[in-house]
Formats: C-alpha cells, sequence, structure tokens
C-alpha cells in the first residue's frame, strides 16, 4: 500500500501510483470532470506556477505518467510517504 501527505495534509492511498494519482483526482472537486491525463497535466502545470518546481509527466501509458508523477511529487517535496507501521491501526 502507498500512502502519502500532501504538504496541506492530506492523505492519498491506493495499491499503485495510478490508484493514488486516481484518488487525489477523485477528491479534487473542481476538476471531476477532466480526463486523468488532463488532471496530470494540471498537476504538472500548478507545480510550476504555485511552488516553481517541473513535474515529471513522462510514460506511454497511463501507469507510467502517473508513477512518474507520484515519483516527481515526492521528489520536490510536495508530499510525503507516510511509512506503513503509521497505518496500523
Amino acid at each position: 500500500m502507498i500512502r502519502i501527505m500532501t504538504a496541506g495534509g492530506d492523505t492519498h492511498c491506493g495499491q499503485t501510483a495510478r490508484q493514488v494519482i486516481e484518488d487525489m483526482h477523485e477528491r479534487a472537486i473542481f476538476l471531476a470532470d477532466q480526463s486523468m491525463d488532463e488532471y496530470l497535466v494540471g498537476l504538472r502545470d500548478r507545480g510550476k506556477e504555485f511552488y516553481g518546481v517541473s513535474l515529471d509527466l513522462e510514460g506511454d501509458t497511463l501507469d507510467e505518467r502517473c508513477e512518474s508523477m507520484l515519483a516527481s511529487i515526492l521528489k520536490h517535496g510536495l508530499a510525503v510517504t507516510i511509512p506503513e507501521e503509521e497505518n496500523a491501526t
């Protein structure tokens, strides 16, 4: 299970990077009408506009693009992973 916390304190989780990004997309109520690819492009653009970072969006498949985006979000400190031991309840 992948679980992350954004700088704003929101948590998102999934078994794959794609599921984590889909969870982020589902909670972005003002962006619900966008396709996943449109959402990923928007994330990349907002990373540059609001945080001054260039988020990666690479890959031929949606799964690859989600993996690239999630890795980039984590690399630039826009979110952190939550260790498994903190997930146990």
